[in-house]
């Protein structure tokens, strides 16, 4: 038996199918995927996303245009070092491992699913982690 997603798969289409019947269906925009990305860098960009559009984000006077909050959003992930993604995976998880793998109530591990480096390094410079979200729709 299959899935109404699945379904939606259309072969060398992907899920455009879906993200065309959301948009047709009336959503203006629609912010996705289109590979399989890791938890932590995808948490990290959509806090960041979704600050910047609503205009929550210290150095802000008001929100961005969607197109815009993505943009930044990318390029902070992108520039992010070690260090800063260790502290900023603490504060999202509130010390609390997360995942199919974890324990209940069990204190998150400090490296988690962050890629190896040193603490000056930018885990997520790598386009893998940051240039499959895409805006699709009404960009403003």
């Amino acid at each position: 038996m299959t899935t109404k997603l699945e379904q939606l798969d259309a072969g060398g289409e992907g899920f455009v199918g879906f993200t065309q019947a959301l948009l047709m269906s009336g959503t203006p925009s629609v912010c996705l995927s289109l590979w399989k990305i890791d938890d932590t860098a995808t948490s990290l960009l959509m806090q960041r996303f979704y600050a910047n559009l609503l205009g929550r984000r210290p150095g802000l006077t008001g929100p961005l245009p969607k197109a815009e909050a993505l943009r930044e959003a990318k390029a902070w992930l992108r520039g992010l070092r070690r260090a800063e993604v260790l502290a900023l995976t603490a504060e999202l998880s509130g010390g609390v491992e997360r995942g199919a793998d974890a324990k209940a109530r069990q204190p998150a591990r400090r490296a988690g699913t962050i890629p190896a480096s040193g603490d000056d390094e930018h885990p997520y410079a790598p386009p893998h982690f940051w240039a499959a979200f895409v805006l699709a729709g009404d960009p403003d």
